[in-house]
């Protein structure tokens, strides 16, 4: 049923991913000082919580 493994990676995948976009949101509300940094690390987070999404729908197969 559940894939143990995959359940695991998508859990740290969504924990990366909340981190990566708090770390861009914060930046953001504080400034404009590390304009790249901080939209890296939005994308990053966005394109994590994807891939978060994605291992999650693979271990409920």
């Amino acid at each position: 049923m559940f894939n143990k493994p995959l359940r695991y990676a998508a859990i740290v995948a969504f924990v990366v991913a909340l981190v990566l976009t708090g770390i861009g949101g914060w930046s953001n509300m504080l400034g404009k000082a590390l304009v790249i940094t901080e939209q890296h690390a939005w994308n990053d987070g966005l394109f994590m919580m994807m891939v978060a999404i994605f291992l999650l729908l693979l271990s409920l197969v």
